[in-house]
C-alpha cells in the first residue's frame, strides 16, 4: 500500500513480465482489501456503495468490471455460492493463493 493506492506485483509470472506493476485506485484498493473469500460480490458493493455514497447499482457495475479485470489479469478466482449457483453476483470471490500469500507476507511485515 502506498498511501491509499495499491500496487500488485505479479510474482507468479516469469521475470519479464514482473517489470509490469499494477496500481489501484484507492476505491480499487479497497475492494482489493475487502477480498478474503468470504464476502460476495454483492456484499462487497454493499460495503463500497455506502462507504463512497454512491448507489449499489453503480457500485455494482464499477465492482463488476475491477472484478473482471482482476480475473483476468489472474490476480482473482470466483467460487460459488451454496445459494444461486448460476448467480456471479452471489459468488465468493478470493485471491489467488500466490496472491494471497504475498498479501499475508506484506502486512505480517508492516505489523
Amino acid at each position: 500500500m502506498i498511501g491509499e493506492e495499491a500496487i500488485i506485483i505479479p510474482l507468479d509470472k516469469p521475470l519479464k513480465a514482473r517489470e509490469e506493476l499494477y496500481v489501484l485506485n484507492e476505491t480499487a484498493a479497497r475492494v482489493w482489501r475487502l477480498i478474503d473469500g468470504n464476502r460476495s460480490i454483492v456484499d462487497i458493493a454493499k460495503k463500497i456503495s455506502s462507504e463512497y455514497d454512491i448507489t449499489f447499482k453503480e457500485a455494482l457495475i464499477q465492482l463488476r468490471s475491477l472484478l473482471r479485470d482482476l480475473r483476468r489479469m489472474e490476480f482473482i478466482d470466483f467460487q460459488k455460492g451454496e445459494i444461486g449457483k448460476n448467480n456471479i453476483h452471489r459468488g465468493y470471490i478470493k485471491l489467488n493463493y500466490k496472491q494471497k500469500r504475498r498479501r499475508y507476507e506484506q502486512e505480517k511485515e508492516m505489523g
